[in-house]
């Protein structure tokens, strides 16, 4: 088990490497490679939609910054640096606003626990309240039925004694 862990992480470690390696060392046709890939489409589940648009605005916001970024200065040759730092800041603005709309969210489900917690609250204490009211019927229900057996019985013996004295009823 560890040595397929190893093996899983230096895959992993190699491909993120090569990849990064790649990207800085390849200049040449670098701008044609980036124009010529089409912008990532995303398949979810219609349960993530505020996300899925989330991570497409920051998609299309990468590949128009890589497709910036190509863009070769005529005079010295080199990548403007004004065009980094634009697209860095509006990578920074992305990601800012990702980061609002994430602590919103939390903000929100926190209101929502929250409520749900008092509520239970409220229902345990009137379930308490109920149970109570219930073994107070409880008693009294076993005060009346024992008080209806004396009755019975009083009756009774009251019913006999008037028939012994001739009382048809």
């Amino acid at each position: 088990m560890k040595l397929f862990t190893m093996i899983l992480i230096l895959a992993f470690a190699s491909f993120i490497l090569c990849n990064c390696f790649q990207w800085h060392f390849t200049s040449d046709g670098f701008s044609d490679q980036l124009a010529s890939c089409p912008l990532c489409e995303c398949a979810c589940s219609e349960g993530v939609q505020g996300s899925v648009a989330m991570n497409m605005a920051l998609t299309e916001l990468l590949q128009g910054m890589l497709t910036d970024c190509g863009q070769v200065d005529s005079d010295s040759g080199e990548i403007r640096d004004e065009v980094k730092v634009h697209n860095y800041e509006r990578l920074r603005n992305a990601l800012t606003l990702q980061l609002i709309r994430s602590r919103d969210a939390e903000e929100e489900t926190q209101r929502a626990l929250t409520e749900a917690e008092e509520k239970a609250l409220r229902s345990r204490e009137e379930v308490g309240r109920c149970l109570g009211g219930l073994r107070i019927v409880e008693i009294v229900r076993a005060k009346v039925d024992a008080d209806l057996r004396k009755e019975k019985k009083s009756t009774s013996t009251w019913e006999r004694r008037a028939r012994a004295l001739g009382w048809k009823g």
